[in-house]
């Protein structure tokens, strides 16, 4: 039996990350946008970081470590072979070196997921504590930096966005932090002790948090403008945290992985159906962002549903 409501919940962050690189509304409401795309949606990976990070307590320091540590990498081919037409041909020499360690557009999140867990597995004899505070350290020293780069604080003589990116959206400063505190929250039994927690306690957490993270929105947008990359926010760790044992401790059981299978196959497949959606549109000279939300969606939906499938019959299919 597993908890579909981890499921459900791994679905809606993946439909958080198409969103975002569909930047959902900018075109009709670009001051919501902006609160969605680079503020509430955003808490998605961190999510996931911190689910990824609750299970990998489980077999961290066996066998079954190195397993998954080897599908994960199976998996990052699998994707950057799916991918290559639109990262393999790059005449700056920087990125496409870049891309191939870091990985291509969202890619980055499977080779940044590895070298995090690579990292906690060797400090896993850490005291939990410590853990934490180095998780912090990391994730606003990570912050500074990338405040400093929008800022112009630092200067990098480089042609290459990607290289300025990498500086803070990596395995250290983006991923270890939220890896590290899901771990944690299993490692010290964080659920059990929650149950003794009213569930209204909770939800106002819950909507502080939220609304911490729509403040940072709102401080990056005022401070530097609605064309810098945000990735990184103080609030999220918090609020990924809070997100993720709000819906473990809602209990749905069942038995099928078709609906985890199904989450793993939008947050894979969403950027090559925007793609194709913004082709077919672009063939037929009818460029409407909602249809193009739509196509997407509908796109991803079909594609999803068809990997999930697949992989519940073939086990072994290395693309989810």
């Amino acid at each position: 039996m597993r908890n579909i409501s981890l499921d459900l919940l791994k679905v809606l962050l993946a439909l958080f990350v198409m969103l975002i690189h569909l930047k959902f509304l900018s075109t009709y409401y670009p001051e919501i946008s902006y609160f969605l795309v680079n503020g509430i949606f955003r808490v998605a990976v961190p999510t996931f970081l911190v689910i990824n990070g609750y299970f990998l307590c489980q077999i961290i320091g066996t066998e079954k470590f190195r397993i998954q540590i080897k599908k994960l990498l199976i998996l990052y081919i699998a994707w950057m072979i799916v991918y290559a037409k639109f990262w393999a041909i790059n005449n700056n020499t920087t990125e496409l070196i870049l891309t191939i360690f870091f990985g291509y557009h969202l890619l980055w999140y499977i080779p940044g997921l590895i070298l995090s867990a690579i990292m906690l597995n060797c400090m896993r004899n850490v005291k939990a504590t410590h853990l934490l505070y180095i998780s912090i350290t990391l994730l606003v020293i990570g912050f500074f930096i990338q405040n400093s780069i929008n800022a112009s604080a630092i200067h990098i003589e480089t042609d290459s966005e990607l290289a300025k990116i990498v500086l803070y959206r990596n395995f250290i400063f983006d991923c270890f932090p939220f890896l590290c505190v899901g771990y944690l929250i299993n490692r010290c039994n964080i659920i059990e002790k929650m149950h003794k927690i009213n569930t209204p306690i909770i939800m106002i957490t819950l909507a502080l948090s939220i609304s911490a993270l729509a403040f940072e929105s709102w401080f990056n947008l005022s401070t530097y403008g609605k064309d810098k990359p945000i990735d990184l926010f103080i609030s999220a760790l918090p609020l990924s945290s809070i997100l993720f044992l709000t819906f473990i401790r809602t209990a749905i059981m069942g038995r099928t992985k078709i609906m985890s299978n199904f989450a793993t196959a939008i947050f894979f497949t969403h950027l090559l159906c925007i793609i194709i959606a913004r082709k077919i549109l672009s063939t037929i000279h009818m460029e409407n962002e909602a249809v193009i939300y739509i196509l997407t969606i509908a796109l991803a939906i079909i594609a999803s549903i068809s990997l999930a499938k697949t992989k519940e019959k073939y086990k072994n299919m290395p693309l989810l």
